[in-house]
C-alpha cells in the first residue's frame, strides 16, 4: 500500500522530531562526559599538588575510562604513575598517548623520562628528541634531551646540547649544573667554577632549582679543596 501525502509528511516529521531528539540527547551525553572528565582531571591534579598520587591516579584512572583515547588524559596518568615510581605503568600509558597524539611534545617527554628510569637509555633519547623536535623553544625539553645524551655517553653532544639551553636561557640552573660538571670532568676545572658560581648566584625559579643549587655548591667546594686538576692546553 502506498503512502498518501498526508502520511508522508507525517512520517518526515516524525524523523525530524526523533533525529533533533536523538542529536539532542547525544549531544547532552558527551557534554556531561567531558564535564565528568574535567572533573576528574581536577580532582586528580588536585591530590598531585597535596602529594597524595594514590588517590590522584584513581581519579586519573577514571578520567582515561571516560575517554580512552584522548592523550592528554593518558599523558597525566603516565605523569602521576612516574611519581609513584611505577614506571612500566607509566610507560604504557604515555605510549598511548602518543599514538593518539604523535605531536604532543609533554607525552614524548615524559615516555623519556619513564623509559630512562627503566633502564631504556637509548629509546629514552629518541623520544627526547622527539620533544625537541615538536617544541624547539622548551628549555627544559632542550636540557633533559643533554642529560639523555649524557646518559648514553655522547658527552660532546650533551655539552653542545646544554650549551644551547643556556643560549635560549642564561639562568637555567639546572643546565648549568650539569655542564659544570662535565667541564669539570674533562679537566676545565676554571671554567666549571665560574659556572657553578654562576648557578649559585642565581635566583631560583622552579623548587628543583634549589636541588641544583645545592649541588653546585658541593661540585665548587670540591674543586676548591681538590688539588688544581686544569688540564694542560
Amino acid at each position: 500500500m502506498r503512502f498518501g501525502a498526508e502520511n508522508k509528511r507525517s512520517l518526515f516529521i516524525a524523523l525530524i522530531i526523533f533525529w533533533a531528539f536523538f542529536g539532542s540527547a547525544c549531544g547532552q551525553t558527551q557534554e556531561q562526559k567531558m564535564k565528568q572528565i574535567q572533573e576528574h582531571t581536577e580532582k586528580a591534579r588536585n591530590f598531585r599538588i597535596k602529594g597524595d598520587f594514590q588517590a590522584a591516579v584513581r581519579e586519573q584512572l577514571k578520567a582515561v575510562e571516560l575517554n580512552p583515547n584522548d592523550d592528554d588524559s593518558q599523558m597525566l596518568l603516565g605523569g602521576i604513575y612516574i611519581e609513584l615510581k611505577q614506571y612500566d605503568k607509566a610507560v604504557e600509558s604515555l605510549k598511548k598517548a602518543v599514538s593518539i597524539n604523535p605531536d604532543n611534545a609533554w607525552a614524548h617527554h615524559s615516555l623519556s623520562i619513564a623509559l630512562g628510569e627503566t633502564g631504556k637509555d637509548k629509546e629514552a633519547l629518541e623520544e627526547s628528541k622527539k620533544a625537541v623536535q615538536i617544541n624547539s623553544d622548551n628549555v627544559n625539553f632542550i636540557s633533559f634531551l643533554g642529560a639523555n645524551y649524557e646518559q648514553i655517553g655522547d658527552k660532546k653532544s650533551a655539552k653542545e646540547t646544554f650549551e644551547k639551553a643556556l643560549k635560549m636561557a642564561p639562568d637555567y640552573i639546572p643546565a648549568m649544573y650539569r655542564l659544570g660538571t662535565l667541564e669539570a670532568e674533562e679537566g676545565n676545572t676554571q671554567r666549571a667554577k665560574e659556572i657553578f658560581e654562576k648557578a649559585i648566584k642565581t635566583e631560583p625559579g622552579e623548587e628543583n632549582d634549589k636541588l641544583y643549587i645545592d649541588l653546585s655548591k658541593k661540585e665548587l667546594e670540591k674543586l676548591k679543596s681538590s688539588p688544581s686538576s686544569e688540564k694542560k692546553p
